[in-house]
């Protein structure tokens, strides 16, 4: 659906940006431990060993800085990609009210046995087996004959639709 496509795009895009600061992280990690290894060779040179190993010290440190810094934006985007997985889900929540008040609106009664009583939203062919929550794919059922079709096609393994509903259509 249009939500599941926005929702992938909007993945891949975080992904993308997680590389990317991947990269840069890496790069600066890779220059830090190549100007920390020539000044402690510099260092070595001119007999100073104790410099030198301050050097390489201070370069592990920051080295342990960048990967904290990695997981930090690790973390964020993950909470950015949650955020955004609830809002869709929540879009997803409006539109199936909105699909609920419309069936409400059309059908004013059962579409298995035609009680008025309370109802609930069937998609007819069920999203388990590729059925979509649109308009040409819900009815209104109460809950016994929606409980009733949900038996039978949990056991035949397949929709299973009731008879006047398939009159109906």
């Amino acid at each position: 659906s249009r939500l599941d496509k926005r929702g992938d795009r909007r993945e891949r895009k975080l992904d993308a940006k997680g590389d990317r600061a991947e990269k840069r992280l890496d790069r600066r990690a890779d220059r830090i431990e190549d100007k920390a290894e020539t000044a402690a060779d510099r260092a070595r040179e001119a007999g100073k060993e104790k410099k030198a190993r301050r050097i390489e010290r201070r370069a592990e440190k920051k080295a342990e800085h960048l990967e904290r810094k990695g997981n930090r934006i690790d973390r964020k985007l993950d909470r950015a990609g949650d955020r955004q997985n609830r809002r869709l889900d929540r879009k997803g929540d409006r539109a199936n009210d909105r699909l609920r008040r419309r069936v409400a609106h059309e059908e004013e009664h059962c579409q298995g046995c035609g009680s008025h009583g309370p109802w609930q939203l069937d998609h007819i062919i069920p999203l388990s087996q590729g059925g979509e929550t649109v308009r040409e794919n819900v009815q209104r059922l109460c809950r016994r004959c929606h409980a009733t079709k949900t038996a039978l096609s949990t056991a035949r393994g397949g929709p299973a639709k009731s008879s006047q509903a398939a009159d109906s259509r």
